[in-house]
């Protein structure tokens, strides 16, 4: 009955399965580019989505979550038959997009029963699309003057490792604050820190990261111990980035 249906839509699950697509070189459709929890087999038969057309083609065009709660609810054939194959009931497209706005690709993620994501949610996935975007983004800024196929392959390599474990931490939150400590080693660290507001501007240490994994286990110990520091509660207070160059 109705009232059941809105106890399941409501009920909070994590996702079963998750797809990150990503634009085409011509810049009008969406790719699967990787898949968490899907058949190897289903995997390969997900479609190219134009812009518009499904829960993620309409997020790349709107630039906004979009939620289908539950299947009877979706009004695209393409998306409808796309849950229909992957026996979900209810999914959400959250839109990958680069540091000026444009779109990268997008996060989608399914559950295998009706499924009204909370605020928790739609922040966590927006925090997933932009770590994969930030990836995204450095790896080829990083070679876009070396345009030899070599180079483009070991390019897609890279985006593609390190956000597979992105997309598929993306189930669990505790595996997404691991790699949000570990996604800026080597480039931008040697170490690397987590810590959460608890929504009253109190932070508490939740992941560490050493790019030595011989000091990973100390790292932890100290500090998540020791508890932020100055530094991420002025951070955390002001709402802006600082740099230190000596401490």
């Amino acid at each position: 009955n109705d009232d059941e249906r809105r106890a399941g839509i409501d009920a909070d699950a994590g996702a079963d399965e998750a797809v990150l697509y990503t634009v085409d070189e011509h810049g009008d459709e969406l790719v699967p580019a990787l898949t968490v929890g899907i058949p190897v087999a289903d995997g390969h038969t997900l479609d190219h989505l134009p812009f518009g057309e499904g829960a993620s083609g309409r997020a790349a065009v709107r630039k906004a979550t979009i939620v289908i709660s539950d299947r009877p609810d979706c009004r695209s054939n393409r998306q409808r038959d796309l849950m229909e194959r992957l026996g979900s009931r209810a999914s959400f497209a959250t839109p990958v997009l680069a540091g000026d706005g444009h779109i990268l690709g997008a996060i989608e993620h399914h559950f295998h029963r009706p499924h009204r994501p909370s605020d928790v949610d739609l922040y966590r996935s927006t925090m997933y699309a932009r770590l994969v975007a930030a990836v995204i983004e450095h790896v080829r800024f990083r070679d876009q003057d070396d345009v030899r196929e070599a180079l483009s392959m070991r390019r897609r390599s890279e985006i593609a490792a390190v956000a597979g474990e992105l997309l598929a931490s993306s189930l669990d939150w505790q595996a997404t604050l691991d790699q949000v400590a570990r996604v800026a080693l080597p480039t931008l660290a040697d170490l690397c820190v987590v810590s959460i507001d608890d929504g009253a501007q109190q932070l508490a240490r939740a992941a560490a990261a050493h790019l030595d994994v011989d000091k990973q286990g100390e790292l932890s110990r100290l500090m998540l111990a020791a508890g932020p520091s100055a530094l991420e509660r002025t951070v955390n207070e002001t709402r802006r980035s600082e740099l230190r160059a000596d401490l």
